[in-house]
């Protein structure tokens, strides 16, 4: 989970209107869904070797 906390930390802090304009906070939140989605398909295909 840490990993994970400061990969978050790290989109928040560098994915800033300074950095990508006024569409900063779309492009937070799609990086930021994209690693959830990534972890959901991670664990999805362990659990379908289980089965």
């Amino acid at each position: 989970m840490s990993y994970r906390d400061s990969e978050l930390q790290f989109i928040s802090e560098n994915w800033n209107r300074v950095n990508f304009g006024s569409s900063y906070n779309l492009s937070r939140n799609a990086y930021k869904a994209e690693l959830v989605k990534a972890r959901v398909i991670q664990l999805y295909q362990y659990a379908k070797n289980y089965n």
